[in-house]
């Protein structure tokens, strides 16, 4: 998932940029300063979350908005304002505003409900020639194992799918997956404890952590938690 941020004053840039790095540090984010500027880099590329800055200069964020959504692949956009008085206007355009200044629990309640659209609830594998829906949620975690992808499900064996780890990563980037090495992709809700070198997962197996991996790893499982603490006081 990527998400863009499009705003013509430099201290909200740089701080929505802040709050996505404090809500997930794995989450890709590009900053734009103009709508013509979004609009060019979304010939190239796709944004699947946009938070848009209603107070543009020459084109508009609603004028903005009006253009990403009538485009084959639409964005979620989430406006942001000084002002509330643009709500009609906007009605069809944008899923949430966020009134300035942003407080960070704001953001990220209306970050877990756009992320709630955009993650795949579940996700379907190709096992033995038969197409299988799983929930994402069921998911302990993805192996690649002599060559081939496993997924290791809660109340099942692991069943090999086609596709690469690197593909199975662009389709669930959701912030409670994190990668410790190569060759794993696990679900952090699944984490029972952890030692030096490994991490065991709630059904006893256990995942090492690469050494090049560790560093971010370490830093991506204490923000779920400090994250899963705080949605606590938020549901």
């Amino acid at each position: 998932m990527k998400i863009a941020i499009c705003d013509d004053e430099a201290e909200d840039l740089k701080l929505l940029e802040g709050y996505c790095a404090d809500y997930d540090a794995g989450l890709p984010v590009s900053l734009f300063s103009s709508g013509e500027a979004l609009i060019e880099a979304f010939r190239e590329d796709f944004y699947d979350l946009v938070f848009l800055d209603i107070e543009l200069g020459k084109l508009s964020g609603l004028d903005t908005g009006t253009i990403l959504r009538g485009m084959p692949d639409k964005p979620i956009i989430i406006f942001t304002t000084h002002s509330l008085n643009y709500a009609v206007r906007g009605y069809g355009i944008a899923m949430r505003y966020l009134p300035k200044p942003i407080s960070y629990d704001t953001f990220s309640a209306v970050m877990r409900e756009a992320l709630g659209y955009i993650t795949p609830s579940k996700i379907s594998i190709c096992v033995n020639g038969a197409q299988m829906l799983i929930s994402v949620n069921d998911i302990i975690y993805f192996e690649v194992l002599r060559h081939q992808l496993m997924v290791h499900l809660r109340d099942r064996e692991a069943v090999g799918m086609r596709g690469t780890l690197t593909e199975v990563m662009g389709e669930i980037p959701g912030r409670q997956f994190v990668q410790p090495h190569k060759s794993y992709y696990i679900n952090m809700e699944y984490i029972d404890r952890l030692t030096r070198q490994d991490v065991i997962m709630t059904n006893g197996d256990v995942i090492p952590v690469g050494r090049s991996k560790k560093d971010e790893f370490q830093a991506r499982l204490r923000e779920y938690v400090k994250g899963s603490r705080k949605n606590e006081y938020l549901d």
